[in-house]
């Protein structure tokens, strides 16, 4: 099974550099010049603000953890992977310092511009990205028979960060990535005991 979650990640990191060499300029070029979707998605996109995840879930968590150490663990879950995620991802915009659309569109600037800080230079990973599927695999986790809904609501919202022209679609790709798979392992960590018996 680890071969095959392996498996995966590796395919969907080689879709990362096929996107970027091949179709985000393309794709970034279709919804600078068709604004149909936009306001639909100005809203959605407002849903993978980090702080509607981080509050709620650190004030349920001291409410809980000495009650209810299920509603405690998840609600950690829910903290940290939003956390984690969003610590990592902004730690890798300024190495990797990717110029967003808006500077191709008013200075063609494509590409890297390693160790440079600024909003223009943060596209790579989309953050939004990270925290919508950190937080939603998170949700899928404490309702299975949700957790598709979960997950088509995580990709509306990395979706949405292409349709308002924040980011390239290798950026919400890798975010959600970053997202997912810091959940898969947090959850791993806080929950191995339930899991082993």
């Amino acid at each position: 099974m680890k071969r095959v979650y392996l498996t995966i990640l590796l395919a969907l990191l080689l879709l990362i550099v096929v996107l970027y060499n091949y179709f985000d300029l393309e794709i970034a070029n279709y919804f600078h010049n068709h604004k149909t979707l936009y306001p639909v998605f100005a809203k959605i996109t407002k849903l993978g603000l980090s702080q509607y995840y981080l509050i709620p879930s650190i004030l349920i968590y001291f409410i809980y953890r000495k009650r209810d150490e299920i509603i405690s663990k998840y609600a950690l879950l829910v903290f940290g992977s939003v956390a984690i995620s969003g610590i990592t991802a902004d730690i890798i915009k300024v190495i990797v310092a990717r110029y967003r659309p808006r500077l191709y569109f008013s200075e063609h600037l494509y590409g890297f511009d390693w160790f440079h800080f600024g909003h223009l230079y943060a596209s790579f990973p989309s953050g939004h990205s990270a925290t919508a599927f950190s937080a939603f695999v998170a949700f899928g986790y404490m309702a299975p028979k949700w957790r598709y809904l979960f997950y088509f609501i995580a990709f509306l919202i990395a979706f949405s960060r292409v349709v308002v022209g924040a980011h390239y679609p290798s950026d919400a790709l890798a975010g959600s990535i970053l997202g997912a798979v810091t959940t898969v392992l947090l959850y791993k960590k806080l929950f191995r005991t339930k899991d082993a018996k």
